[in-house]
C-alpha cells in the first residue's frame, strides 16, 4: 500500500520502502529518502484496495500495532507512531478492540488510561494545552509528566 501510495503521489524519485521482517534487521542511519517499514505479519493480497474493507487488512493493522508495541516494550523502538486504524475492517479481521487506545492498554497491562490528540498550535493556545496537562498530572498523578 506504501509503494502504490508513493507512486501515485510522483514521490518515486525521492522515496522508496526499505522491508524489513525484524526491527534489529534495519541498518543505521537509513538512505535519504528510505523509509524503513518491519513487516513481520504475512503480506497482504493484491487485491486489498485503499478505502474498501477488508478483512486481511483489518487484521494486519492490529498486528502491526501489537509488534511496535512488543518491540517498543522490548526497548527496539524509541516510540510508536499510529494512523488511523479502520475499526470496521479490524472487526472484520476479528479483531473487536475499539481503536488503537485499548489495543494498547491491554498490550502493556495498563488499567487506566487516555487517548491524547496533538496539533500545531498558535500561543495563545498554549495556555488551554498548559491548563489542560495540569489537569491530566492533578488526575492521572506525577506519571504524565515523567511520559512528556
Amino acid at each position: 500500500v506504501l509503494e502504490r501510495t508513493i507512486k501515485a503521489l510522483d514521490l518515486a524519485d525521492r522515496l522508496f520502502i526499505n522491508s524489513y521482517h525484524r526491527v534489529d534487521d534495519i541498518a543505521w542511519p537509513l538512505a535519504k529518502g528510505a523509509i524503513a517499514v518491519v513487516n513481520r505479519h504475512s503480506p497482504l493480497p493484491d487485491t486489498v484496495q485503499p478505502g474498501v474493507l477488508n478483512a486481511h487488512a483489518g487484521r494486519a493493522a492490529y498486528e502491526y500495532v501489537c509488534h511496535a508495541t512488543d518491540d517498543a516494550l522490548a526497548g527496539k523502538l524509541r516510540a510508536v507512531v499510529t494512523a488511523p486504524l479502520n475499526k470496521a475492517a479490524m472487526q472484520l479481521g476479528g479483531i473487536n478492540y475499539p481503536g488503537h487506545t485499548e489495543i494498547l492498554a491491554d498490550r502493556t497491562g495498563t488499567a487506566h488510561f487516555a487517548m491524547m490528540l496533538a496539533r500545531t498550535m498558535k500561543w495563545n493556545e498554549w495556555l488551554t494545552a498548559g491548563a489542560a496537562v495540569g489537569l491530566m498530572a492533578a488526575f492521572f498523578g506525577l506519571a504524565v509528566w515523567k511520559l512528556l
